[in-house]
């Protein structure tokens, strides 16, 4: 009797060991490779990251030890998984679109440098064309000068053009083009006003405007919200306003658009003919995660 209840305990543990190991190592690498296997070798992939919100101190009203924690797992989480896709697909340009930290605007510089450094470790390379979102620096009116200069001494100018492949990556720092204060939203809209590229796929933090209650498609994961609902409140804007999205259309005239923001997927399409994708994030406690290969 005694002999068969160890074999049953070393049997359960040996269990967990497997289902551990699966469940922390095997399946990131399983999900990252099977999206391999989907890419032709010859295609240069570019690899686009919505929303880390890297979680911290300001997160979350709970326990310390718990907090702890979910600072940690977070981390971990994202850590494995953009290891592993880059490994995978071996991106010739990643982006990371906004709202790489979840407080980064409340911080003072002190606290604010130790988590840059803190997010350099999760996300390296030398191909990062960073994003700056309303977590990062707030939204329009509401961003004070200081903080959207201190993104800047981070991780670069929050607006510029890439060149790729027959194409122009413009990305555009919609949070600061929000704003009425020249001071903030100025260099933003010196590079809107005299944006002159052709075949450009645009980059946005904040989705652009569409009429309340378009569907975002069926890949979208939230069933209780089909539709970016038309709403702001303390530093956000679930849409550009209607009049900069169109000016920002008729200027810029994207062949394609890739916005974040709203941590779920969204496909919808502008003027008939120009498609806006709002990729999901990438974060395991900010919302749902998808993997897909567009069309």
């Amino acid at each position: 009797m005694i002999k068969s209840r160890k074999l049953i305990i070393r049997i359960l543990r040996a269990l967990w060991i497997i289902v551990l190991i699966h469940n922390e190592f095997f399946i990131f690498w399983k999900y990252a490779n099977n999206l391999s296997t989907q890419l032709d070798k010859d295609d240069k992939n570019i690899l686009l990251i919505a929303d880390p919100q890297m979680t911290d101190d300001l997160s979350y009203d709970r326990p310390w030890l718990i907090l702890k924690l979910s600072e940690f797992y977070s981390e971990l989480y994202m850590k494995r998984n953009y290891k592993h896709l880059v490994n995978s697909i071996n991106p010739y340009q990643i982006f990371i679109m906004g709202d790489l930290m979840d407080n980064g605007r409340e911080w003072d510089d002190v606290f604010f440098e130790k988590e840059a450094k803190r997010f350099n470790k999760i996300f390296y390379s030398q191909n990062i064309n960073y994003m700056v979102g309303n977590h990062d620096i707030g939204f329009g009116d509401g961003i004070k000068p200081h903080v959207q200069r201190r993104f800047h001494k981070y991780f670069g100018q929050a607006s510029y053009v890439v060149h790729q492949e027959g194409y122009t990556f413009f990305v555009l720092d919609t949070v600061s083009l929000s704003s009425h204060n020249p001071q903030i939203g100025n260099s933003a809209l010196s590079m809107l006003k005299n944006y002159n590229h052709t075949n450009t796929i645009l980059f946005t933090h904040v989705p652009l405007y569409r009429e309340p209650n378009l569907s975002c498609g069926p890949l979208r994961q939230q069933s209780h919200s089909q539709s970016i609902k038309d709403e702001y409140g303390y530093q956000y804007q679930n849409m550009l306003s209607k009049e900069l999205s169109e000016h920002i259309l008729n200027t810029v005239k994207p062949i394609l658009i890739f916005s974040a923001d709203d941590h779920d997927y969204c496909e919808i399409i502008h003027n008939n003919f120009i498609k806006e994708i709002t990729v999901p994030t990438f974060s395991m406690a900010q919302g749902t995660i998808l993997v897909t290969k567009p069309n």
